[in-house]
């Protein structure tokens, strides 16, 4: 009578031609990965698929009219795609082509050749580049990591005149962080679709018809958010920081 506890599972899979995630046409094709030719764009993993989310909630009554609330929501990162510095495919957008993954040496022109080893190490420490050797990375291919959230809060209602009163709630946002700060750290690869650059295309290979690269391994693939993200959204505000917020509410 004086614990309630819940929990869930979903399970979900999403798919689309093009991701809009933008609030002008023009940007929702400037940022959205190529994936297939213009007119007829790949059905590809959608930017907005989790795959899987587990809830858990549970609730204590206390004396006094008090009740402390623990919830904890896990959930899969967004997907995204490693993506080629320049036009690639000479559409007039910087940024947003998918690189062909080369299997060997053979399949791509470095414009200084030494640079393969570390390309192809680069390449078998990332499971999805991994996983498209010899071909096109698939649009929302790759994961950010797994997401953990824990909040709890507690509450009382203090009874006033006339069946009227007063609610008070204490929550904190992201216990783990509250405990221990190297602990519910939000971590990610990319926020966007069309994620970090991968290969710089600076010329053509005209006798094998394919642009010439340079690569230059990334000094870190998963960052930490802790403020405001880099286009400004409020959505990467305190990611990684645990918050309070203090709240009363009257009853009349």
């Amino acid at each position: 009578q004086g614990f309630e506890l819940s929990a869930g599972y979903t399970h979900s899979n999403s798919k689309d031609a093009i991701s809009l995630t933008s609030s002008q046409a023009f940007s929702n094709y400037q940022f959205a990965s190529v994936d297939g030719p213009l007119e007829g764009r790949n059905l590809r993993t959608s930017f907005f698929h989790v795959p899987h989310k587990v809830t858990v909630s549970g609730t204590v009554n206390l004396p006094l009219r008090s009740s402390f609330s623990l919830i904890y929501i896990g959930r899969s990162g967004e997907p995204y795609g490693w993506i080629v510095n320049g036009d690639a495919n000479a559409d007039g957008i910087n940024g947003n082509d998918l690189p062909f993954v080369p299997g060997d040496a053979s399949q791509i022109s470095l414009a200084d050749p030494t640079q393969f080893a570390a390309l192809d190490a680069f390449i078998e420490s990332q499971a999805c580049l991994r996983d498209a050797r010899g071909g096109l990375l698939e649009r929302n291919s790759c994961r950010n990591p797994w997401l953990n959230f824990l909040n709890a809060r507690l509450g009382t209602s203090i009874p006033t005149i006339g069946g009227q009163g007063l609610d008070l709630s204490l929550d904190l946002f992201n216990v783990l962080n509250f405990l221990d700060r190297d602990w519910g750290l939000y971590k990610q690869v990319s926020e966007f679709e069309a994620g970090p650059r991968f290969l710089n295309a600076v010329g053509f290979d005209a006798a094998n018809n394919r642009p010439i690269y340079s690569f230059a391994a990334p000094r870190s693939i998963e960052q930490t958010v802790y403020g405001e993200n880099p286009s400004g959204s409020p959505a990467g505000v305190n990611r990684s920081r645990w918050t309070v917020q203090l709240g009363a509410k009257y009853r009349f």
